[in-house]
């Protein structure tokens, strides 16, 4: 009898969620964070009030009718929000929210101003982009040539956001300053509404958390997992609720969805980054998605380092899936994504993927949720999954092709032979990869012949030998001579640039990876027109 009353007791132990986080309730301890938080505020300022505003109105639709006060004086009747800049506050004096924001109950909220500064400028960047793709669409069915040239492709507008909102959680003080600046200059209520819906799923499911009704809930992980679940539901119902009261007739009705789910993508964000965070000395950006510039011409109007994601010198961005990992690279994000989700929400994956579904019954916000969120999907299927690492790798679609120049040719040709390695998931050696101190090489294989590649190589402003030998070997020498001239010719005052050749077999495309001066190159082979 006591063995199994000491098993149950060292079962409900283990079981214990930790002292702070979401839905932890403790009166005396919440005001006393609060208090020792508080000391840390900066006087009110604009995004303090934005933050007011947007939690009042979240909290009036959820039917909490508590007053909502943001850095001011600790009061047991309403709802205190504590926004703070984490990176100036003691590690040891309050836990800091590794997703944003955490609620503490019963009223106390807990939120990062770089998660807050980060939303806004993501929500106004995605309006900005919509607003752009509607230009270019409405110029393209007008066959307005002179116009729709100078914009960027409207498929591609949302990977160029993609691609910022990865860049821009390395860059913390940048983002602070355009979110406050976005704040101050949009403060009308239009404004406030359109960037408070990025604000909803996050503050929605905190509040949830603060509902007197759930004061008392066991601190036990099958309790724990079910209210997350709940808070979740009651997020989205939120957002469902308040976009179809508010949303107007025309654009709203497109882009309110995509704001809203914003913050979802924001939290898959912050997974990828952390996982290809100097992943072979680059960062998520660098695989996820790529950017193609105009030429230097054109570049050099917009300054630097502005030019390098700027509309008018982008005219194309394209996602392009996972890298080809080797084995020991796929147990490291493993690991790293193991990491993560102990330190952060369990599940957050899946619950990103349970969101997505439970959205996609709802028809106003299937094109919302239908693109965007394959990288948690994957990962999901890579590592949690039978799947297994089969999930990153590319699918050959078995066309007829054009060309059939070997692997092993090309090892030849750059002196590799022994150091190429088949990438994990990969059936039968059909890809691979090489890797070296200073860039890497990836390629799809069919039979040994090469489907596509790509090579990354540092670009010191004179010669990129293995970018040349690699083109040599598709191309010829003199291809490769003219390529190395052409991404020579990027002065210092340039910096960008896309570089296409091609022969009956195969395209080549070089091009700027990042503002480092990283120099990316892809070949593809071409596929054969079949009756």
């Amino acid at each position: 009898m006591m063995f199994r009353l000491i098993s149950v007791l060292l079962v409900l132990a283990l079981a214990l969620g930790p002292a702070f986080g979401t839905g932890s309730f403790s009166p005396k301890r919440a005001e006393h964070l609060f208090v020792k938080g508080l000391a840390y505020t900066t006087p009110a300022e604009p995004l303090a009030d934005f933050v007011a505003k947007t939690v009042t109105d979240i909290a009036r639709s959820s039917g909490d009718g508590r007053q909502v006060q943001v850095n001011r004086s600790f009061n047991h009747h309403n709802i205190n929000v504590l926004l703070l800049d984490f990176r100036r506050i003691p590690s040891t004096l309050i836990p800091a929210p590794s997703s944003g924001l955490y609620s503490i109950r019963p009223n106390v909220l807990v939120i990062d101003v770089n998660m807050a500064q980060s939303l806004v400028l993501n929500a106004f960047n995605d309006s900005v982009s919509f607003t752009q793709m509607l230009m270019s669409l409405d110029a393209r069915a007008k066959k307005d040539i002179k116009e729709s040239d100078t914009l960027l492709d409207p498929a591609s507008e949302g990977t160029l956001a993609f691609h910022l909102r990865l860049r821009n959680l390395r860059y913390q003080d940048e983002v602070g300053k355009l979110g406050d600046a976005i704040v101050l200059q949009n403060n009308d209520s239009r404004m406030q509404r359109i960037l408070g819906l990025a604000f909803v799923f996050p503050i929605g499911h905190e509040l949830f958390h603060l509902r007197t009704t759930a004061r008392w809930l066991p601190r036990i992980s099958y309790f724990i997992e079910r209210e997350e679940a709940q808070a979740d539901n009651h997020a989205r119902k939120l957002i469902e609720q308040l976009v179809s009261r508010s949303s107007k007739p025309g654009s709203g009705e497109f882009l309110d969805p995509q704001l809203s789910v914003l913050s979802m993508r924001h939290f898959q964000d912050i997974v990828l980054s952390d996982l290809f965070h100097g992943f072979r000395g680059l960062d998520a950006e660098d695989y996820l998605a790529v950017l193609f510039h105009r030429s230097c011409k054109l570049a050099k109007r917009i300054p630097w380092p502005q030019r390098f994601h700027n509309p008018d010198v982008v005219f194309q961005a394209a996602e392009r899936g996972f890298p080809i990992l080797s084995e020991r690279e796929f147990a490291q994000i493993g690991h790293r994504l193991r990491r993560f989700s102990n330190e952060t929400h369990g599940g957050l994956l899946q619950r990103i993927l349970q969101m997505r579904t439970a959205f996609k019954k709802n028809e106003n916000w299937v094109q919302a949720v239908d693109s965007g969120f394959q990288y948690a999907e994957i990962l999901n299927s890579a590592y949690f999954s039978p799947v297994g690492p089969s999930a990153l790798t590319q699918k050959d679609d078995g066309a007829a092709i054009a060309g059939n120049l070997s692997l092993k040719g090309l090892l030849n040709q750059l002196v590799a032979q022994r150091d190429w390695q088949r990438g994990a998931g990969c059936s039968h050696g059909e890809c691979g990869l090489l890797l070296w101190s200073d860039g890497y090489m990836e390629a799809n294989l069919r039979n040994g012949i090469v489907l596509n590649l790509r090579i990354v190589e540092p670009f010191n402003g004179d010669e990129l030998p293995r970018t040349r030998s690699t083109v040599a070997y598709f191309f010829g020498n003199q291809e490769a001579d003219r390529l190395q001239r052409e991404i020579r010719g990027l002065d210092a005052t340039c910096k960008v640039g896309t570089f296409a050749h091609e022969n009956s077999s195969y395209i080549v495309l070089s091009h700027v990876l990042n503002e480092t001066g990283i120099i990316e190159t892809e070949i593809q082979i071409k596929t054969l027109k079949t009756n």
